[in-house]
């Protein structure tokens, strides 16, 4: 999940115009970042979605910090991105979700412009009983995870 960090304010204090334009280049970005086959989605506001099928958990983070440089060279401003990684061939989607969009919250309250990668266990348990950050990146932090980080997609 990722969400455009500050927009309810710009857009209170400047012009919609602006806001609209931020939100049509983070999903310009997301498209361009991502593989032709990885679900993409505007999900309301300023919250969007990707879904990224059998990529191990370094290469997430790695797609996750390219998108988040990419929208702050186009614009000056910054997004939150909240992930969850699974094993499982198919997750429960529903739960998959709601972690992703937990960890976006997290991310969000914690400061902006970060990202957070969240390895689901079997059987999806909710990302509060997740434990073991170990930070790859000043912008990622990753939970219960230790696969090493790749420089290209």
């Amino acid at each position: 999940m990722l969400d455009l960090d500050e927009l309810k304010k710009l857009n209170d204090h400047k012009v919609h115009t602006l806001g609209d334009a931020l939100i049509k280049i983070a999903g310009a970005v997301i498209s361009d970042s991502l593989r032709q086959n990885d679900l993409k989605a505007r999900l309301g506001g300023d919250e969007f979605a990707f879904l990224l099928a059998s990529v191990p958990l370094h290469r997430v983070a790695y797609f996750c910090e390219h998108i988040l440089s990419a929208f702050k060279a186009q614009t000056g401003s910054s997004i939150s991105i909240g992930a969850a990684f699974s094993t499982e061939p198919s997750p429960d989607l529903h739960v998959f979700l709601g972690v992703a969009d937990d960890t976006s919250r997290m991310v969000k309250s914690t400061g902006k412009g970060q990202i957070e990668v969240v390895k689901m266990k079997p059987q999806a348990v909710p990302a509060a009983q997740l434990s073991g950050v170990s930070s790859r990146h000043p912008n990622v932090g990753v939970q219960a995870a230790t696969a090493p980080r790749s420089s290209a997609p």
